[in-house]
């Protein structure tokens, strides 16, 4: 099985019910495909970038699915068929981290202690002192 996203563009001509409706009947056909939905979300009605089959707005439909690939075929075939649904995009989706990440912060350090030049120089001789 594979994680999916879907995002599906419906017709504005459909009531806010009638959209609600063909999104429910999308997400129970994926489940009886043996689909299992993570998340679904039925954004409302959205003015388009561009023009999609003569529509300049449409109901926005975003579903995250684990599925097989051969019952999202069936799932993409009725997608297809289906006159109010004017586009989708099917996009295999990474797998979410089991944690989510937060800005790295630096790790603080310890304070350094202060070493006075002078401490320096005495540990320099002696190094050269022991090297002769």
């Amino acid at each position: 099985m594979r994680t999916y996203d879907i995002t599906l563009l419906l017709s504005p001509e459909l009531t806010e019910e009638k959209a609600n409706t063909l999104f429910q009947e999308q997400l129970s056909s994926l489940q009886e495909q043996g689909g299992i939905l993570h998340k679904q979300e039925l954004r409302g009605k959205r003015k388009l970038a561009y023009p999609v089959k003569n529509q300049t707005n449409a109901h926005v439909a975003q579903i995250n699915v684990s599925c097989a690939p051969e019952s999202l075929e069936n799932v993409r075939d009725s997608f297809k068929s289906h006159a109010s649904v004017l586009r989708y995009l099917v996009a295999i989706a990474h797998r979410p981290d089991p944690a989510p990440r937060s800005r790295r912060e630096a790790p603080k350090e310890a304070p350094r202690e202060r070493v006075e030049i002078a401490d320096i120089d005495k540990k320099l001789e002696e190094i050269f002192k022991e090297g002769v």
